[in-house]
């Protein structure tokens, strides 16, 4: 069970990462945008 589990874990958390890293990036923008917009 354990030998199953183990890969699904790796792929779950890589996805994560993406999602946490994209995440930032959409925030970093979008603020950036707004400082633009409201200048």
């Amino acid at each position: 069970m354990y030998i199953c589990v183990l890969p699904f874990l790796k792929l779950v958390l890589l996805q994560v990462i993406v999602i946490i890293v994209d995440y930032d990036k959409l925030v970093k923008y979008d603020i950036a945008g707004f400082k633009d917009t409201k200048i």
